[in-house]
């Protein structure tokens, strides 16, 4: 879990063009449903922070080799929710990643 939280800092949080310094991650040891929750703040639209959160995931989250890879898109009028259990060779994780409109800190 950790190493996912720092990746997921370094890749989606920290000095992020589309997500907002704000955006917060839990490490949830007792949710098996998502282990690591990580809510996502943006300035921009949904359908752009999503098709950029897919983007990402698939460059730099993703185990190199999933055994089985299964990403569910919730979408509603507000924000949007992707769960994600992915699964190696070795390892498994799911997550729960809510993007919500918000206000960035850098544009005030």
């Amino acid at each position: 879990m950790l190493g996912f939280h720092h990746e997921i800092y370094n890749a989606l949080i920290h000095d992020n063009p589309v997500f907002d310094s704000n955006s917060r991650i839990y490490q949830q040891p007792q949710s098996p449903e998502a282990f690591i929750h990580c809510e996502l703040v943006t300035s921009e639209d949904l359908g752009t922070a999503a098709s950029y959160f897919y983007q990402v995931w698939y460059a730099e989250l993703r185990y190199e080799n999933p055994v089985l890879e299964i990403l569910d898109l919730r979408r509603r009028r507000t924000d949007a929710a992707i769960h994600a259990l992915t699964i190696s060779q070795h390892n498994a994780m799911t997550f729960l990643f809510t993007i919500q409109r918000g206000i960035s800190h850098e544009s005030i």
